[in-house]
């Protein structure tokens, strides 16, 4: 192994400690927002589930539509998109 001198030392273990903290809170961070963003993903589509849920009617062979008119409606077909997604992606592109 090279011989470092006294100032390389604390610089080398400067840097590598300075590494192994930022590391550390990163990884801290994006679990905390993973799981956060997760949690509400799933709380969201849990309560679509439950709204949706008493509009089928199940028997013993088939599964019924309760308000088939509605279920027809335009916002039924239709794929809604969240434009400030874009506009901050594009934002970002742009830099």
């Amino acid at each position: 192994m090279v011989s470092f001198s006294y100032k390389n030392r604390i610089a080398f273990n400067y840097i590598l400690s300075t590494a192994l903290l930022i590391s550390i809170v990163f990884f801290a961070l994006f679990q905390i927002i993973f799981h956060n963003v997760n949690n509400h993903i799933n709380f969201n589509i849990n309560q679509e589930i439950k709204k949706h849920v008493d509009e089928i009617e199940i028997d013993m062979k088939n599964s019924y539509l309760m308000q088939v008119d509605r279920w027809r409606a335009q916002e039924h077909s239709t794929v809604n998109v969240n434009p400030v997604l874009f506009s901050s992606l594009i934002a970002i592109m742009n830099l």
